[in-house]
Parts: structure tokens; sequence; C-alpha cells
């Protein structure tokens, strides 16, 4: 019996070792560059977080001082501390230890000037800017001191403002 086997040429049929590492090779860049990725948007996540979360505790103190009596807008408020989720935490030892946010505002007592002449001041009217500090407790409390006193802002503070007018004549 005479078979007539063919000869296989393998080299057609298969990927070669160096085929095999190269692909590998340009697999892992792309990998790589996916993983960088990631995590530049997993940060710009946490900061867009952060700022809703102080847009709404700003929100929130703006309201309450919006409510007040006038006459003790020139009264120094309290730092104020707020969870992951922005609800208030009222137990101030444990506010200070389980907070992610500080707030704190400060309603300047200037009077505010409208008009082109500097000696017209307007006394019903009162600038109020909420701070969010993005940073627990004490850590929260040195960032909105150290703008308070040296107008420094940290990437971790969230200012608002806003004017309040008295209607009252």
């Amino acid at each position: 019996m005479n078979r007539d086997f063919k000869k296989s040429d393998d080299r057609g049929e298969a990927f070669s070792l160096i085929e095999v590492v190269f692909s590998l090779g340009i697999i892992s860049v792309a990998l790589l560059s996916v993983l960088a990725l990631l995590g530049q948007a997993i940060n710009g996540a946490h900061d867009a977080a952060g700022r809703t979360i102080g847009s709404q505790i700003s929100q929130r103190l703006m309201g309450e001082v919006q409510l007040m009596d006038w006459a003790s807008l020139t009264e120094p408020t309290d730092f104020r501390y707020f969870d992951e989720f922005g609800n208030e935490l009222d137990d101030a030892k444990a506010a200070k230890e389980d907070s992610i946010f500080t707030a704190y505002a400060d309603i300047l007592d200037t009077p505010l000037s409208f008009s082109s002449d500097p000696d017209t001041e307007n006394t019903h009217s009162r600038k109020v800017i909420i701070i969010v500090a993005d940073s627990p407790g004490e850590r929260g409390q040195q960032l909105i001191e150290t703008y308070r006193a040296d107008g420094e802002i940290s990437p971790d503070l969230y200012l608002f403002s806003s004017t309040l007018v008295n209607l009252d004549k």
C-alpha cells in the first residue's frame, strides 16, 4: 500500500511566537491606557459629587440665613458638620469625627455700595458667603479659618456667595 501523503505547511495555519508576543504587547499598552483613564474618571466623579453635595449644603444654609431676623445677621455662626450625603450631624463630638463636609456661613457686616459714589452705603443689604470644605472636622475648620484670615482658597473649598436685601422700611 502506497499512500500519498501531502506535506502540510505548518507556517500558514498558526501564529509565530513573534506575532503572539507583538500582539500581547499592543494589548497590554492599550489596557494600561484604559486603566490610567479610569483613575482620572474616578477622581473626576469624586470631585463632581463633592461639588454637588457642597452646593446642596450651601443652599440649605443660605435658606436658613434668609429666614433669620435681619438684626441677628451680624452675629457669628457656628461651624456645621455634614455626612457624605449632605445630612447635618447634630452631635458635636461625633460630628467632628464622622463628618465629611464642614460648612460655615460668613455674613459680612460691611454695607454694600451699589452706586458709583463710594460714600453711599446701603444698610439694607448684606453679603453672605457660604464656605463648604470637602474635609472632615478639624481639617475642614482649619481650611475655612485660613480662607477667612488670608483669603487662601484650597482645592477642597467651595465658595457660594449671595447678597441679601432687607425690604422692610
